[in-house]
């Protein structure tokens, strides 16, 4: 990477776009996770299948947003047999040749190539990317925005993670059954696990949601995991979407509020299951 486009990425991170109260660091990130473009519309994808008829469906980004395959942190989350791509930038452009599981071989990226890989389907070298990647159709400062981001992208980008603290939040919904019940049994689990040390020698901190618009209330990069002891499928595929962990309460007999308990008692566990790679070392070094 060049020193002048290094510089003109760290003034695009603190800088507002085209009028907006956003920094490029925020434009792209709303991006990455919710497929909005700088314009706050969503941008366009379009999946092409080998050998096909026709330049492929288009569809919203917002159904295939970065951090659906690639994680919220960038690191690729591995489904179906599909593997993708490590994005954040200090992988990216390793000083190196690469070669893929399926021998497919180029050289680190630049923006240029990141650019066409975005918007073309295609590495360094020139050769397709895997079909399950998506061509984008965004704009030049829609890509600038991605690429300020995928520069913040790294170790220290994990969502929620602090050097002395963890967030979580804790969706329950003020119609919900036993609300303040369930509120009070949280409250009693952080407590405990924090006068215990904390999780992963971070303390606890919750962030409580009661708004019917879980997707506007929580934000995917500001929080670790969601807490839902209200079952709700939308909310777990919304989780999955932005990469966001989502721990809810087992279907059982018993009570609502001991279910909960039980989720909690094995939330290492159930991050794990969820999706969230807790052996990183944003996590396991020292706080």
């Amino acid at each position: 990477m060049s020193t002048g486009w290094l510089t003109a990425v760290m003034l695009l991170v603190t800088s507002p776009l085209l009028g907006s109260d956003m920094s490029g660091l925020e434009l792209g990130r709303r991006l990455y996770h919710e497929g909005l473009g700088v314009d706050g519309r969503p941008v366009i994808a379009t999946l092409v299948s080998p050998g096909a008829a026709g330049d492929g469906v288009p569809v919203p980004g917002t159904a295939m947003t970065c951090a659906r395959c690639h994680g919220a942190d960038g690191r690729g989350l591995p489904e179906g047999g599909v593997t993708p791509s490590n994005l954040t930038w200090r992988s990216l452009t390793r000083p190196y040749q690469v070669t893929h599981p399926s021998g497919r071989r180029h050289g680190p990226y630049d923006p240029d190539a990141l650019r066409r890989a975005v918007t073309e389907g295609v590495d360094p070298a020139g050769n397709p990317l895997h079909v399950a990647m998506p061509r984008f159709e965004l704009t030049d400062t829609d890509l600038d925005a991605l690429q300020a981001y995928l520069v913040h992208l790294g170790p220290a980008a994990e969502p929620g993670v602090h050097r002395d603290r963890i967030i979580l939040a804790a969706w329950i919904p003020a119609t919900a059954s036993q609300a303040s019940e369930l509120r009070s049994s949280i409250e009693h689990w952080a407590a405990d696990v924090n006068d215990r040390g904390g999780l992963y020698r971070r303390q606890v901190e919750l962030r409580f949601v009661t708004a019917p618009d879980f997707a506007q209330a929580i934000d995917p990069g500001e929080v670790f995991a969601v807490l839902a002891p209200v079952t709700d499928p939308a909310l777990v595929d919304w989780g999955r979407s932005v990469g966001l962990p989502v721990v809810m309460a087992a279907e059982g007999s018993d009570g609502l509020v001991r279910r909960t308990g039980r989720a909690l008692s094995r939330l290492r566990s159930n991050l794990e299951q969820a999706g969230r790679r807790l052996t990183r070392a944003t996590l396991l070094a020292p706080p």
